[in-house]
């Protein structure tokens, strides 16, 4: 999703970092924004924990199985698809408004 902040801009998402192949859970949830100031001088990098209400807090069990752990990680990403912002902690809403609040002072 495209945000802007007071002087620049850029897109933020929401993802899981791991090794190998894992369910997603809130264990490893991340709210993620990836912009530039204005004039493409400055990169700005936000990285918030986050917990969706629909996640576990830790991953299911699963054997080591590409296509069971697949199929478990896009039914996971429909229903959080389904989510306000409210059911985000914090609320997606409060993370954007607080990126969009970034100025970027140049010497």
């Amino acid at each position: 999703m495209a945000l802007s902040l007071q002087n620049g801009g850029g897109d933020r998402s929401l993802e899981t970092f791991g090794q190998s192949h894992y369910g997603v859970s809130n264990e490893s949830l991340k709210y993620v924004f990836r912009g530039y100031s204005a004039d493409k001088q400055y990169g700005i990098y936000v990285q918030v924990p986050i917990h969706a209400a629909n996640l576990p807090s830790v991953p299911p069990a699963m054997d080591f199985n590409s296509q069971e752990v697949f199929d478990y990680n896009q039914k996971m990403a429909e229903s959080m698809n389904a989510l306000t912002n409210a059911d985000f902690t914090p609320d997606l809403g409060l993370l954007d408004a607080l990126v969009a609040s970034i100025y970027v002072e140049t010497p």
